[in-house]
């Protein structure tokens, strides 16, 4: 890393150092940091004229870090010392241990009382941090997420936590050092099987060129496989996530997918409540992993971290949680019910994970009578009235479906639109008119007035609809040639019946 600061104090500057009174021992090895310091101000040829290293950190944390002071005839621009300083540390003589972690450019040195540098004045100058923007994680691929994941592991505690990685962002300039490499490299073979020579490392240093090299290196790598023993079927399963899992058909769903062969790991995310994580837990399978969180968070309430992971890990997206009330308008839902689709097309699109929403059959309710009944075709052409105060549920999952639409011709996810017809069956909720009007009339023993009433009543078992999702679900994967589609899937009744 390298940066630059205007002003830390007022002191003259030094001209020169002194060798042989900051020696240290990194990684086994002697090292005088004024020896580092004064190979700087070689390579710069006097375009520097001070650098005085430091120490950051104890143990594998540790950093060295650089304060230099450039020329009365600086460089022009702030971006182009940063530049310069980038290059000068490819560029200078020091063998790997003694490698730089960050770089800072001052406009002078602090001296005490005696002349000398004040070390203790730069050992409390702050480093700038390190960390990963929401929005650059979109823009990485698998390769780029799992060696991020990685450089999280070996950065030391003490790298700058403040700096946004990118692609561009090299693992020195994000707080690295040559311990740093020699461990990444060593998790490289270990997780992924592909020895890469440190030099190649050192080479391709930018998070992007390390990703390219990874992949190269994998395609060589491949030259020694045993190719009887690549030919064996694992038992790695798929990794699904699913919202909404302690719901009345999601339950049903969680069921499916734990009792499914081909699942191995069942995320249930954005879990509000105590009772519900208790009843999932209940479930007792150690296929579910219960995360806390909430469908108005970012990221629904994910860490960074696990979001990351689960995006560079998941095959499948199950997106069965809503806010339900048929009080609200779309304004009051809008947060939890679109704003989480939204966040989960953020997390599906560098892997194009499927992404199958549970969405309803209610979004029929804005087609015109004349053209009912309505395919499993897109609801574009039927947009709800413009006023939201009513029907808020359905306009969320009509907003929803079209976002998805949207995500899949920009990004090209696989997306499977799920609308069941009214749900009935044990569990199903109380709140729901038509599974009411079932169980009244079976203990009142009387059936409803319907002289009035037009169109037609899909009922629909609960346990048929869970049965049908989880079966379609063991067919979508992680697309890896080419655009998904968009996909309508009706769950209806076929022996639905007409009113009056």
């Amino acid at each position: 890393m390298v940066t630059t600061a205007q002003s830390v104090a007022r002191y003259r500057i030094v001209k020169s150092t002194s060798l042989g009174d900051s020696q240290i021992k990194l990684s086994g090895q002697r090292v005088e940091l004024d020896e580092i310091a004064h190979a700087l101000l070689q390579a710069s040829k006097e375009k520097l004229t001070n650098a005085h290293v430091c120490v950051r950190g104890t143990g594998t944390d540790t950093s060295l870090v650089a304060f230099v002071v450039f020329s009365n005839d600086p460089l022009d621009e702030e971006v182009d010392r940063i530049t310069y300083l980038k290059q000068l540390r490819q560029r200078v003589p020091l063998p790997q241990y003694m490698w730089l972690s960050i770089m800072i450019s001052l406009e002078e040195l602090p001296l005490n009382v005696n002349g000398k540098v004040d070390r203790k004045a730069l050992d409390v100058i702050e480093l700038p941090n390190s960390s990963v923007d929401d929005q650059v994680l979109v823009d990485l691929d698998e390769d780029e997420m799992t060696l991020l994941g990685m450089w999280e592991e070996v950065l030391p505690d003490t790298a700058a936590k403040g700096l946004k990685i990118t692609k561009d962002t090299d693992l020195f300039e994000a707080g690295g050092n040559s311990l740093s490499l020699v461990r990444l490299q060593s998790f490289i073979k270990e997780r992924l099987g592909v020895q890469v020579p440190l030099v190649e490392l050192v080479e391709s240093c930018s998070l992007e060129a390390m990703a390219r090299r990874l992949w190269s290196n994998r395609l060589v790598s491949s030259s020694h496989f045993t190719w009887e023993g690549e030919a064996t079927i694992g038992d790695a399963g798929r990794i699904v996530i699913l919202t909404g899992a302690s719901g009345f058909l999601k339950k049903q769903v969680l069921q499916g997918l734990v009792l499914s062969s081909t699942v191995s790991e069942v995320h249930c995310i954005a879990v509000r409540s105590q009772t519900s994580m208790e009843k999932l837990n209940a479930i007792g399978s150690p296929k579910i992993i219960v995360h806390t969180g909430d469908l108005t968070l970012p990221r629904l309430g994910l860490d960074i971290i696990t979001a990351r992971s689960l995006a560079s890990r998941a095959n499948i997206i199950v997106h069965n949680g809503a806010h339900v009330s048929f009080l609200k308008s779309y304004s009051s839902l809008k947060k939890a019910n679109v704003g989480s689709t939204a966040e989960f097309v953020r997390l599906a699109k560098p892997r194009r994970i499927p992404i199958h929403f549970i969405s309803s059959a209610g979004v029929a309710g804005f087609v015109p009578r004349n053209e009912l009944p309505l395919r499993e075709v897109s609801v574009a052409a039927y947009p709800p009235p413009r006023d939201s105060s009513a029907h808020g549920c359905q306009i969320a999952k009509w907003v929803s479906e079209r976002l998805l639409e949207k995500a899949n011709q920009q990004y090209g996810l696989d997306i499977v639109l799920h609308r069941p017809t009214g749900i009935v069956g044990e569990g199903a909720p109380g709140a729901d008119i038509l599974d009411d009007l079932l169980h009244y009339s079976r203990q009142l023993e009387l059936a409803p007035d319907m002289d009035g009433w037009d169109g037609y009543l899909h009922l629909v078992d609960m346990e048929a609809v869970a049965q049908r999702m989880v079966a379609l679900l063991a067919s979508s994967n992680v697309s890896e040639t080419g655009p998904g589609a968009v996909r309508v899937v009706h769950t209806c009744n076929a022996g639905a019946f007409s009113s009056p």
